[in-house]
């Protein structure tokens, strides 16, 4: 069965804990722009990351995921370099993704002023009509 975009979504940024990217097939090698000033564009500089982080405090909690058309878009909680929130957005073309952004934020671990965290709340979207 083919995984939907929020599903691949999903599993590249599950597949850093886990140091699969490459195995797991869903990033273009060839074609794959990265929109992260902070990245180089293509797989292997992804993967050349792994080289740089700290593989034994690393992981990924996808907390949510959507998906538009040919998007699939994800809310995570990681710990890359530092325990860090993200949205990451995926741009699939022919079922692998060809173009990624994303907006990472220090995670403070600790409510806000409104008692909330960067995470917390409903993890899926019931009322599509108002979506």
């Amino acid at each position: 069965m083919e995984l939907s975009n929020r599903d691949k979504a999903e599993a590249i940024q599950n597949s850093i804990e886990t140091e699969t990217l490459a195995e797991i097939g869903l990033i273009s090698p060839t074609s794959y722009k990265q929109h992260n000033p902070n990245v180089a564009t293509g797989l292997q500089a992804i993967l050349g990351l792994h080289d740089l982080m700290p593989m034994d405090k690393v992981y990924t909690n996808v907390v949510r995921k959507f998906q538009d058309g040919d998007y699939g878009f994800v809310h995570v909680d990681y710990f890359l370099f530092e325990p860090t929130v993200a949205f990451d957005i995926h741009r699939f073309e022919n079922g692998i993704s060809v173009e990624h952004w994303d907006n990472l934020q220090t995670n403070p671990k600790k409510l806000n002023k409104s008692g909330r965290t960067m995470t917390d709340g409903k993890t899926k979207a019931n009322d599509h009509h108002k979506t």
